[in-house]
């Protein structure tokens, strides 16, 4: 299984939890980009460049803490905590994790619209413009409106709950 370093995790459990100082997590957001892309020589003629789940968070985290008009540390602290929860519960290889990377940098603004269409507070009309305006991949879009409405319900909960390996499950049999 690959797996994110351990460090990485622990960092983002530490600053999600606010027992580290957003100073220290700068740090290892830093560190982190500082050693960029892995490149990857597949065919000898045409070199590929990887970008680790690591790298690609800690890019995005450095622009929600960077001052500026995006910074917001409670956001910040809530993506390190399901990143750490997703990264510790989905194996980095997988090729669903770019997708639950998405999801997570937009749960907090979608579990309530998934709930409310769901419970019947928003038609079908109104999700699925809410899903396709969301920044996800197109493949990801459909599965979530090929959900039955009892399942959109339990995607929600799992994502509220950062359960990454049942929204994994969830969405890769849709």
């Amino acid at each position: 299984m690959a797996t994110a370093s351990r460090t990485f995790i622990e960092a983002l459990r530490h600053f999600a939890d606010g027992t580290a100082p957003i100073s220290a997590f700068e740090n290892v957001i830093r560190a982190e980009i500082v050693n960029g892309p892995q490149v990857v020589l597949y065919d000898g003629a045409e070199p590929d460049v990887v970008f680790r789940p690591e790298l690609e968070w800690a890019f995005y985290l450095d622009m929600v803490l960077d001052a500026g008009p995006h910074q917001d540390h409670a956001e910040a602290r809530r993506l390190a905590g399901s990143l750490a929860a997703l990264l510790a519960s989905v194996d980095t290889s997988d090729e669903f994790l770019t997708d639950l990377m998405a999801l997570a940098r937009w749960k907090s603004k979608s579990v309530d619209r998934l709930r409310a269409y769901a419970g019947g507070s928003h038609d079908r009309e109104a999700f699925e413009r809410f899903v396709e305006r969301r920044p996800w991949p197109a493949h990801l879009q459909a599965r979530i409106l090929a959900l039955p409405p009892v399942d959109v319900t339990r995607l929600a909960a799992y994502l509220e709950a950062d359960n990454w390996t049942a929204v994994r499950d969830l969405l890769g049999a849709a």
